[in-house]
């Protein structure tokens, strides 16, 4: 059976395609008239809000699955409850939830692709582009964030718009991956 797109997941991809689209318009808007410092910005909030989309869909699905395995156990649905804030407090957490569903995220090709964006969003949200002084000091970050796709100059994640085009199109790749893998796990045998 071929795979279809769920309309949850159609919804993530148009929001990532409004949030690039919104900020092409934005930044040629700046362009005359503003520092290169506030497009930089601008961008950098632009790729973290893709890579929260994913993210957001992500956990949705993964909320979704596990909340139809135990919505008619009420100690299933407290264990879950009690578990769900922790398990969504870090991308390692709630992927390794997917895992434990059969769904190997971390040996896909997607997720691998995907990877070096949640690196490149915690320096575009916590320092506009910057890398982290975690970041800096923790082992693997650059290269993570190059095989992503992204250039990283000195301690700078390069957040142009070929930049923004690659996180769109991995961002895409990555949401649809997940779907497909939640409509496997949702049919019944």
């Amino acid at each position: 059976m071929a795979w279809t797109a769920s309309a949850q997941c159609e919804r993530a991809l148009r929001n990532i395609n409004l949030v690039l689209a919104d900020t092409r318009r934005h930044v040629a808007s700046l362009e005359a008239t503003t520092s290169r410092a506030d497009i930089d910005r601008t961008r950098a909030l632009a790729l973290g809000a893709m890579v929260t989309v994913s993210e957001d869909y992500c956990q949705a699905v993964l909320g979704q699955l596990v909340d139809s395995g135990v919505r008619s156990n009420a100690t299933g649905q407290w264990l879950w409850d009690e578990v769900a804030t922790r398990a969504f407090m870090a991308w390692e957490s709630h992927l390794g939830l997917w895992a434990r569903w059969g769904v190997n995220v971390f040996k896909a090709s997607e997720y691998k692709d995907f990877r070096g964006l949640i690196e490149a969003r915690n320096a575009a949200v916590h320092g506009f582009g910057q890398l982290t002084r975690v970041q800096q000091r923790k082992a693997g970050v650059i290269d993570r964030i190059q095989n992503g796709g992204l250039t990283v100059s000195g301690t700078r994640v390069v957040i142009d718009d070929a930049a923004l085009r690659i996180c769109r199109s991995r961002s895409h790749d990555f949401i649809r991956f997940l779907d497909h893998e939640f409509q496997i796990l949702a049919t019944p045998p």
